[in-house]
C-alpha cells in the first residue's frame, strides 16, 4: 500500500499484516534533525521490506530515525523495532507498564502459567489446552526489546510539527499510550479506539481507559483529529459530542456535566463517543 502524506513532515505508513486486520498504521514524524517513527508493524521480513520502501517513498534512510516510539509492545507496533534500532541507533521508547507486560510474556512457561490461570477459575480443561496452544504461537511473536527506555505520561518530544506530548491510555494493554500534537490538533491513538468499529478496545479494562481519556479531554482540543492504527481515514470527533473533562479518577455515565451526548459520527469512524 502507498504511504500517505497527510501534512508535510507527516505520513501514514500502511502496514501488511499476515493475520488479523489487513493493514495496520504506523506514522513517520518529522523531527528538528531527522524523524521520529511512530510504531514499526509486524516482525517479518516482507513487512519491514514493505517498510523499508515506505521510508524510502518518503526520502528517509534508517539512520535518520532519531526516536522509535511504541504505542504497546503487542507484536503488531513492536515487531520490526529492534532491527530498526540496530540500523539506525535510534532509541526505543515504550512505556514502562508494558515492559513489565513483555517481560512476563517472554519468561519460559508464560502460555502454560495462563492455563494453570484458567483452570483454578474453573474453565473447562479441554478448552484451556487449546487457548494455552494458541497463547504460546501469540507469545512467540512478541520481540525483545533491549534496552527500550520509558515513557511517561507527559513526557514530551519537539517536532517541526510541535511538541509531541505523551498520554497514558490503558486499558488496551497496560502501558499503552497516545500521542498528541497540539499545536496541529492530532492524536495517534494506537488501538485505543478501533476506527471501523468506533469502539475503546481492551475488554474490562475499558472503563479505565475511558476514565483516562475523559480526565484527558481538559488538554486536548475539541478540533483534534484522531489517527489509529487501523483504518485508511482520520477519525474526528464533532465538538459537540464531545464529553466534558471529568475531575472524577473513575468516569460513569452521567457523572460528568453535561453528559456526553449521542452522536451518528461518521460512517468511516462509527459512533463518538466510542460505545463501552
Amino acid at each position: 500500500m502507498t504511504p500517505e502524506l497527510i501534512e508535510p513532515g507527516l505520513w501514514r505508513i500502511p502496514l501488511a499484516m499476515p493475520v488479523g486486520p489487513a493493514f495496520v498504521n504506523v506514522y513517520l514524524l518529522r523531527a528538528a534533525d531527522g524523524w521520529i517513527l511512530i510504531d514499526t508493524g509486524m516482525g517479518f521480513p516482507p513487512v519491514f521490506a514493505e517498510l523499508a520502501a515506505a521510508l524510502a517513498h518518503a526520502g528517509v534512510e534508517p539512520a535518520q530515525l532519531r526516536q522509535i516510539l511504541l504505542t504497546h509492545v503487542h507484536p503488531d507496533h513492536s515487531g520490526n523495532a529492534p532491527q530498526l534500532a540496530s540500523l539506525s541507533g535510534a532509541p526505543i521508547r515504550v512505556h514502562r507498564a508494558d515492559v513489565d507486560l513483555l517481560d512476563w510474556i517472554l519468561r519460559p512457561g508464560s502460555a502454560e502459567r495462563t492455563g494453570e490461570t484458567l483452570l483454578a477459575a474453573g474453565a473447562d480443561p479441554g478448552r484451556v489446552a487449546e487457548v494455552v496452544v494458541a497463547a504460546a504461537r501469540l507469545f512467540a511473536l512478541f520481540p525483545p526489546l533491549p534496552g527500550a527506555l520509558f515513557l511517561n505520561h507527559g513526557d514530551s518530544f519537539p517536532t517541526a510539527l510541535g511538541t509531541l506530548e505523551v498520554i497514558h491510555t490503558p486499558g488496551h494493554s497496560p502501558g499503552h499510550v497516545c500521542f498528541y500534537l497540539p499545536a496541529r490538533g492530532l492524536l495517534f491513538s494506537g488501538d485505543t479506539v478501533h476506527q471501523t468499529a468506533g469502539t475503546l478496545s481492551g475488554g474490562e479494562k475499558t472503563r479505565l481507559a475511558l476514565a483516562t481519556l475523559v480526565v484527558s479531554a481538559a488538554t486536548i482540543a475539541l478540533e483534534t483529529s484522531c489517527w489509529p492504527s487501523s483504518g485508511s481515514r482520520r477519525c474526528p470527533a464533532p465538538a459537540s459530542c464531545r464529553p466534558t473533562a471529568c475531575p472524577s479518577p473513575v468516569w460513569t455515565p452521567g457523572a460528568c456535566a453535561p453528559a456526553p451526548r449521542p452522536c451518528a459520527g461518521s460512517s468511516a469512524c462509527g459512533p463518538w463517543p466510542p460505545r463501552v
